[in-house]
């Protein structure tokens, strides 16, 4: 009920709301070794070399410093997070880091860690107050399974005229994204929708 009162909050009342609920922002992380000390936030590969130590607790936050093998160096890396890095952080292990160099400092500082390997992952976020983004992706995901389609407000015509995602597509790939060109074609269909009723908008008042 709870969850129920705050996807309503959101104005999410039907199965066709829940559907066309898209994602406020997407997170996206390539693997680019290449870019690993220029100083930039960006994901790399890198061996771990030492288990990870708790250097500074407080309340709200634990920081853990560990050494990594990044490109064939020897780098510090700095993270805050949860006791389970103690654990999961081991010699030997590979993972992806993300983060940046910090070139002054000699370290890099890592803000998320990543224990599956991948070239590209992209995280969603619906910016729903109290409801974990796993909650709404996970009713998406019941309502496709069950073959549940939305109508297409969008003419066929210029569907097809323009080369764009029908509807029912743009769901499938706006919710489960698994390249930034999905992205692309997601943003495409929607700028081009919003364009469209904008135009309508224009010729009624127009008439």
């Amino acid at each position: 009920p709870k969850t129920l009162e705050r996807l309503n909050a959101n104005n999410i009342y039907t199965i066709n709301d829940l559907l066309l609920f898209f994602p406020k922002k997407y997170h996206f992380y390539v693997v680019d070794n290449s870019k690993a000390l220029t100083g930039e936030n960006v994901c790399v590969k890198v061996k771990i070399m030492s288990k990870a130590t708790l250097i500074r607790s407080t309340r709200s936050s634990k920081a853990f410093v560990f050494y990594a093998s990044i490109n064939n160096l020897k780098i510090k890396c700095i993270i805050f997070g949860g006791d389970y890095l103690r654990y999961k952080v081991q010699p030997g292990i590979d993972l992806i880091i993300y983060g940046k160099y910090k070139q002054k400092e000699n370290f890099f500082s890592v803000t998320n860690i990543f224990f599956e390997e991948f070239a590209c992952k992209i995280e969603l976020d619906y910016n729903v107050k109290d409801v974990a983004n796993s909650i709404i992706n996970n009713g998406v995901k019941f309502c496709l399974a069950n073959n549940i389609l939305v109508n297409d407000d969008l003419p066929a015509e210029f569907i097809q005229k323009y080369r764009l995602l029908g509807i029912n597509d743009t769901i499938k790939l706006a919710h489960f994204p698994k390249t930034v060109d999905d992205f692309k074609q997601i943003r495409r269909r929607l700028r081009y929708e919003e364009f469209f009723w904008y135009s309508c908008s224009l010729e009624v008042l127009r008439m």
